[in-house]
């Protein structure tokens, strides 16, 4: 049995191994990519200063202290402040004050971006609202970064899950496909096997039943001589 008779060729494994390196690859690039655009969504503001952004849709956001920051190419470095430190009020479209709440300690640290949060608020609605950011009585004014996003640290958890869930579904595919074709290359050595020890019985039972025959052909054997009646007296009366 020869393995070029052997179907699937063994060459496909390699393809295996390619589909691995694909989602192994393809998992990391949609981490990174994911862990980039957390921070590369926020809306940044210089403090202490006035501004309005426009929501687009309602939903929680996060106010951070972005201690190390650039925005337009100005590079911003402070030291980390708590939210006493500052004096911030969020208006709604309507102008009404956004009631501002407390947040546990998030930290997040990526492309350059060093921020913690500060404080959340909710948006019932969209439109545009005035976000004013400066430092409380007392407290030495230093130029810094405000930011405005989502919970990074759900983000970055999400984002970490989803490409494990990448790479694991591309993991349990490879192994479905190599089981498939392992058990398909045994079954095809076995049917080859099986076929070479039928061959080989047929010739068996061929020469069992033709090989005296083949022995009596012209040429394979010589008889052994024999005497006639005539040559027996003979040597009879010889003896005598």
């Amino acid at each position: 049995m020869e393995e070029q008779d052997v179907n699937p060729k063994k060459q496909i494994y390699w393809l295996l191994l390619v589909i691995v390196f694909i989602g192994c690859a393809g998992s990391a690039i949609y981490v990174l990519r994911g862990f980039w655009d957390i921070t590369d969504t926020m809306l940044r503001f210089p403090v202490p200063g006035t501004y309005t952004v426009n929501l687009a849709e309602p939903g929680r956001y996060y106010i951070y202290h972005e201690y190390h920051s650039v925005i337009a190419g100005e590079a911003f470095s402070a030291k980390p402040r708590p939210a006493k430190d500052f004096a911030i009020t969020v208006q709604n479209p309507g102008k009404e004050q956004v009631k501002l709440y407390p947040n546990k300690y998030i930290y997040y640290s990526i492309g350059g971006m060093d921020g913690t949060s500060l404080l959340y608020f909710d948006a019932k609605t969209t439109g545009k609202y005035t976000f004013s950011a400066n430092y409380a009585p007392g407290i030495k004014v230093e130029r810094t970064v405000m930011a405005l996003g989502g919970n990074t640290a759900e983000k970055s958890n999400r984002t970490f899950i989803n490409g494990v869930d990448i790479f694991l579904n591309t993991l349990l595919v490879t192994i479905v496909f190599w089981f498939s074709i392992f058990f398909a290359r045994l079954y095809s050595k076995r049917k080859l096997s099986s076929k070479m020890s039928s061959t080989m019985k047929r010739k068996t039972v061929y020469n069992q039943v033709f090989g005296k025959d083949k022995a009596k052909e012209p040429g394979k054997t010589k008889e052994a001589p024999t005497e006639s009646r005539a040559e027996r007296r003979r040597k009879q009366k010889g003896k005598k």
